[in-house]
């Protein structure tokens, strides 16, 4: 067993080299590069359909209640008032005994009445946000992902998209992964699919996807809580909006890097990510105008005044703001924003929420992506295809952390930090947040900010 365990840690740490290889070569891409490398076509593999979709705008009303949340949630923060466009997606499902171009003459509906050949009708429907840092990323580029939940849980995992910054600040980001998933619950006329029971979807996510998707649990509470009627493509939402649960595999909170975790040794060995601000790489600049932005700002997501809104950063909503939300299930390495997520989680489970943290040992992040030959990373998949179909049927989970061991899968319990357990102790960490956040400064070119934070 010493042995087996060793040749894991041995061929991880290889794997890891070339990793951060790759890793740095999509950092050191200038901005316009990686927004438009989301965008290339990618070809269908394995034993999946893809019925890729275009949701029409749907009304004004949406964008008003977004509008009104942001400042009935935080009031005297500016921000861009995003306008509303299409929702753009690909439904992902099982193809038993298909692969490759095999459907090439099939137009997109075609393919959507394929798919139902190929899922059982009362499975899950998985709602699906990718990441990318908000500067890349599609649902094309997580089919890995995508293809093995259609699998895993024989249904439809619907993956949508969104506007990439800097040239689209927040909330548009919201905006648009709001118009995807209300297009599920009530469909404009001429979709493919009948209209989709909340209790039926799953919320699923990897980095920042997965901060995007709590923001999109938190607008739902809030407008839960309202009990204000909604209409969505020409009739009103019903009554129950909330999803079956979220499933997050390797989460990534926006200011995860102000916590001092993010500097702890073992992310240090393990994770892909530096200690660089990735803000402030010269090679992310780009030409005059993209980013730096015209007249420039902090982050390249939004100002930093808005970066400190509860719906862009929901590590600083209060426990009470999550009371009512479904089960939280998520998967993470031994990398940086491992700590964020656990203080949100710890802060969420005093609001009354069911959590549950699995950590994976030795693993950085995305690790089901970026070390596939990993034993860790099938697994984290397999785990993820598990918790989609436990929080469908509604078991309860366990409120608790445990580690993934590397060597064997076995699961050993951790128990949660106490730094994160009590409200004195998150208040403290979100002042500090704050603090950080409040000193970031205008990013302007090329010779700028090349210190650690």
């Amino acid at each position: 067993m010493a042995s087996e365990k060793f040749r894991v840690v041995r061929d991880r740490q290889w794997a890891l080299v070339n990793a951060r290889k790759a890793w740095a070569k999509g950092v050191e891409a200038p901005l316009s590069s990686l927004n438009r490398w989301a965008t290339l076509p990618r070809e269908v593999k394995g034993p999946i359909l893809i019925s890729q979709v275009l949701f029409p705008a749907p009304e004004d009303e949406l964008q008003q209640l977004l509008f009104r949340a942001l400042d009935e949630i935080d009031d005297g923060r500016s921000y861009q008032r995003s306008q509303l466009v299409p929702a753009r997606g690909e439904w992902v499902s099982p193809w038993l005994g298909g692969h490759g171009k095999a459907t090439d003459g099939f137009n997109e509906q075609e393919k959507y009445v394929e798919q139902e050949k190929h899922v059982q009708q009362d499975s899950a429907i998985v709602f699906y946000v990718h990441g990318g840092a908000y500067t890349s990323g599609s649902p094309a580029q997580v089919r890995l992902t995508t293809g093995r939940l259609a699998l895993a849980t024989h249904g439809r995992v619907f993956a949508t998209t969104y506007r990439l910054a800097p040239s689209h600040t927040m909330p548009a980001q919201l905006l648009d992964i709001l118009s995807a998933y209300f297009a599920l619950l009530n469909p404009p006329p001429n979709a493919f699919h009948s209209p989709i029971p909340a209790h039926r979807v799953v919320i699923v996510a990897d980095s920042c996807g997965a901060s995007l998707s709590l923001s999109l649990l938190a607008f739902l509470l809030h407008l839960t809580r309202q009990s204000q009627p909604l209409q969505i493509h020409g009739r009103p939402l019903p009554q129950s909006i909330l999803p079956a649960g979220c499933a997050f595999i390797s989460p990534f909170l926006n200011s995860c890097h102000h916590l001092p975790h993010f500097f702890h040794p073992a992310p240090r060995e393990h994770d892909v990510l530096t200690e660089e601000n990735p803000l402030y790489y010269s090679g992310r600049c780009d030409e005059p105008g993209t980013w730096p932005t015209n007249p420039p700002r902090e982050h390249w997501l939004c100002s930093k005044c808005l970066l400190l809104h509860p719906l862009t950063e929901p590590m600083l909503l209060p426990e009470e703001s999550w009371t009512g939300a479904p089960p939280v299930w998520i998967a993470v390495g031994e990398e940086r924003g491992a700590a964020a997520m656990e203080l949100l989680l710890a802060n969420m489970a005093r609001g009354g929420v069911q959590v549950h943290m699995e950590v994976f040992e030795g693993m950085c992040h995305l690790w089901h992506v970026m070390l596939p030959q990993s034993p860790s990373a099938p697994e984290g998949l397999k785990r993820l295809g598990n918790a989609v179909t436990t929080l469908y049927h509604h078991q309860a989970l366990d409120n608790r952390r445990v580690a993934i061991e590397e060597a064997t899968m076995r699961e050993r319990d951790m128990g949660w930090s106490i730094e994160f357990q009590t409200k004195q102790q998150w208040l403290a960490w979100v002042e500090m947040v704050k603090e950080k956040n409040n000193k970031l400064p205008i990013f302007e070119g090329l010779d700028m900010h090349k210190g650690r934070l």
